[in-house]
């Protein structure tokens, strides 16, 4: 049950504010592209059962390697969404003038990248718990095979449930905090996955490990090494200067849309 949850929990409650933004705002074409991206991700997770035999063949190391790489590029573009939902709809709080910006800003390039999100939110932690589950199936008795199942079962029942909640929740927000609240998550979550991506290169070779003495927490990208939190004080950086640049321009766009016409 943990192990599911433990990897899954992320990429939820990108999903379900992603969800949420589309819902609030009217962009069913924005709706249809990030369930496109999950589901994607989901049945590819399903084929790794499946094809299992042949997945475990491939050494480790190829498996850390596309994980890693994976963990990347969500971060990237974690940081790039974030910054597009603040700098470009911060502020546009009346509901003509958003529907009217969203309409600007949704270009093909942005919708597919709201896929793409939404693919490696899930991909990565679906692609994961396939495996180690098909593991621990080979190990056990036939009879504790249900006991697995049902926590499965269990896990995915509570991941949608917390999706659920998140979803609705987000729903009862202002535009201006859920905005805000949006681009907060996929602040933190590039930060976290920028960390995981790390540790993943690393423990595939392809990334230097030097040790230190610090806290580790796997679930928040976390670990002990000058390379995992040096990548995350890195994001962390793009993202203060980045929101730094957005909030000071603001005030300029505001009395650029004040000033008479004639």
């Amino acid at each position: 049950v943990f192990v599911l949850l433990r990897e899954c929990l992320e990429g939820i409650l990108v999903i379900a504010v992603l969800l949420a933004f589309a819902v609030k705002t009217s962009q069913r074409k924005a709706l249809i592209y990030i369930q496109t991206g999950w589901i994607i991700a989901a049945l590819i997770g399903i084929l790794v059962w499946v094809f299992a035999k042949w997945v475990t063949q491939i050494s480790g190391i190829h498996r850390e390697i596309a994980s890693g790489i994976t963990a990347l590029a969500a971060s990237a573009m974690l940081i790039y969404l974030g910054f597009w939902l603040y700098s470009g709809l911060f502020g546009q709080i009346r509901r003509t003038a958003l529907a009217k910006q969203l309409s600007q800003l949704l270009t093909p390039k942005n919708l597919w990248m709201l896929t793409l999100l939404s693919f490696a939110a899930l991909f990565r932690p679906a692609f994961e718990s396939t495996l180690f589950y098909d593991a621990l199936w080979t190990q056990i008795s036939l009879s504790a095979r249900p006991v697995m199942w049902s926590g499965i079962l269990t896990a995915l029942t509570v991941l949608a449930l917390t999706g659920w909640i998140v979803f609705r929740l987000a729903l009862f927000l202002s535009n201006k905090a859920l905005f805000v609240s949006a681009s907060g998550l996929l602040a933190i979550m590039s930060i976290i996955f920028a960390g995981q991506g790390v540790t993943s290169l690393q423990k595939a070779g392809v990334v230097s490990a030097n040790n230190i003495d610090f806290v580790s927490i796997p679930m928040l990208g976390i670990e002990p090494t000058h390379q995992t939190l040096l990548a995350q004080l890195i994001v962390m950086g793009i993202l203060a200067l980045g929101y730094l640049i957005a909030t000071r321009e603001k005030p300029n766009s505001e009395n650029a849309e004040q000033a008479p016409t004639d």
